[in-house]
C-alpha cells in the first residue's frame, strides 16, 4: 500500500500556532482593507456558524454593502 504524501502548507502551520486573538486581529485587518475579503469572510461564516435572526440580518446587510462597494 502506498501512503499519500501530505505536503503541509507553511501558512497552515503558522495559523495552527496562532492564538484566537491573533487570528481575529489578522482577519479583521485584512477585511478592513479589502472589501472582497470582508464579503468572503461574511459568506464563509454565515455558512458555518449559527446566527440569531438579528445577527443574520446585520450580516446580510454587510454583505450587500460589501458587494456595492466592490
Amino acid at each position: 500500500m502506498v501512503k499519500k504524501i501530505i505536503k503541509t502548507d507553511p501558512l497552515v502551520e503558522l495559523l495552527e500556532g496562532a492564538d484566537r486573538e491573533m487570528l481575529i486581529t489578522l482577519i479583521a485587518e485584512l477585511a478592513a482593507h479589502r472589501l472582497d475579503v470582508r464579503r468572503e469572510c461574511f459568506d464563509y461564516l454565515n455558512k458555518h456558524i449559527s446566527l440569531s435572526t438579528a445577527q443574520r440580518s446585520d450580516s446580510d446587510g454587510e454583505i450587500i454593502m460589501a458587494l456595492w462597494n466592490e
